[in-house]
């Protein structure tokens, strides 16, 4: 008898949905609403950057909850990030939806299926 501890289930699916996922830079749409003194409710809308975390099918699955901020330790690493930056610009915009206590990033699926080789056309 193993005195090793059986893994449950749902660990080893999730490792296996993790495994062969990516992370990068997107840009994600935030918003606020308030009443104002004239009683009309306004919007304001904003944006952040974002590392984004996929698992291994290409769902969104976490995201730094704090945006980048922007400092480097090189002149060369802030070339190479600052690429990575204007790639985010290139991709469809996340929405960052919270519903009580849940939070997610909407993803547009055009950034999927780009990934996987298909053209969009609109």
């Amino acid at each position: 008898m193993s005195d090793v501890p059986e893994i449950p289930k749902e660990i080893e699916e999730l490792a296996d949905e993790l495994s062969g996922g990516w992370w990068n830079y997107r840009i994600v749409e935030k918003s606020n609403s308030w009443i104002g003194p004239d009683g009309n409710r306004h919007l304001e809308r904003y944006y952040e950057l974002h590392e984004v975390y996929y698992n291994g099918k290409g769902e969104i699955w976490s995201w730094t909850e704090n945006p980048v901020g922007i400092y480097f330790e090189s002149y060369k690493e802030m070339k190479q990030v600052l690429k990575q930056y204007k790639k985010a610009c290139k991709h469809p915009i996340l929405k960052f939806e919270k519903h009580g206590i849940e939070e997610t990033l909407v993803e547009t699926g055009e950034y999927l299926y780009k990934l996987k080789g298909g053209k969009h056309g609109k």
